[in-house]
């Protein structure tokens, strides 16, 4: 979004492998003002970009891929030394999994500490809280943090602890584990 002077929008399947679509989008981003779009993906590869507008949602993007690609990411970036500073928002169905990393700690902001009996207890109390992205339990001590989301996700090796977040879309999405 925004390449060639602010004027276009291009879609590729890999860096520098050519374009997979390119779109005419005049002033679609701003240097002065946040907006707020929203992308939607299908596994029969149709993308829908949506922008907020006073008036409602107006659509800058629907296309279909006809030869689409198993999504398993999306790659975001500014492009050719530009700066730039993206807020990703993520929304995706909780069933209750989690995905957890021994001997790892999530270096993180911490929604709430206490001490539970067990590891499973120290889920539970993150399970109902959709900002909590997850939770650090200690062995030895049985302390409970509470991992917000929203933020980058930082490990770091602790051999007393465990990382453990919240799985979206089934196992598909498990961030401590894809990281």
């Amino acid at each position: 979004m925004g390449g060639s002077g602010n004027t276009e929008v291009f879609l590729r399947r890999k860096f520098s492998t050519g374009n997979a679509l390119r779109l005419s989008t005049p002033s679609l981003l701003s240097c002065t003002e946040h907006r707020n779009m929203e992308l939607r993906l299908t596994l029969h590869g149709h993308m829908v970009l949506y922008m907020e507008t006073d008036i409602g949602p107006n659509i800058i993007l629907n296309w279909t891929d006809l030869n689409p690609l198993p999504i398993q990411g999306v790659g975001i970036m500014t492009g050719w030394g530009a700066d730039g500073i993206w807020i990703i928002e993520h929304k995706s169905f909780f069933i209750g999994r989690y995905c957890g990393i021994p001997a790892t700690y999530g270096d993180m902001k911490i929604l709430s500490a206490s001490t539970q009996s067990s590891r499973l207890s120290c889920i539970s109390k993150c399970s109902p809280i959709s900002v909590c992205l997850g939770v650090n339990f200690n062995l030895l001590t049985r302390e409970c943090e509470l991992v917000s989301g929203g933020q980058l996700i930082n490990k770091l090796s602790r051999p007393d602890w465990s990382f453990h977040t919240k799985c979206l879309k089934g196992t598909a999405m498990c961030l401590a584990c894809l990281v």
